[in-house]
């Protein structure tokens, strides 16, 4: 009987966790609601990791391709910096402007 309650249990928590998953990828997020839309070729790091996803290394990385390529010409060239996917893109688009 306990088995069956545990193992219905982890059925239903794997049942769950795509919908939770697809709901969190579905939209972008800003974690700092102060943060509406960032200028990407001319946030400093300090603000950049104010994004969601976007950690120290990753600011810092962002910004010494902006100043050894030059300004951003569109947001999909952001997946040139190291560590910049599709995934990270698509949740960064509503808070950064060119």
């Amino acid at each position: 009987m306990f088995k069956r309650l545990v193992s219905l249990f982890a059925l239903l928590a794997l049942l769950a966790a795509p919908a939770a998953w697809a709901a969190e990828v579905a939209a972008p997020v800003s974690v700092d609601p102060a943060v509406t839309a960032l200028h990407l070729n001319t946030a400093t790091a300090a603000e950049l990791e104010k994004l969601p996803g976007i950690g120290p290394v990753l600011a810092e990385r962002i910004v010494e391709y902006r100043t050894e390529h030059g300004p951003f010409t569109h947001l999909d060239q952001l997946q040139e910096v190291k560590g910049v996917g599709d995934h990270l893109l698509g949740r960064l688009q509503a808070n950064l402007d060119l």
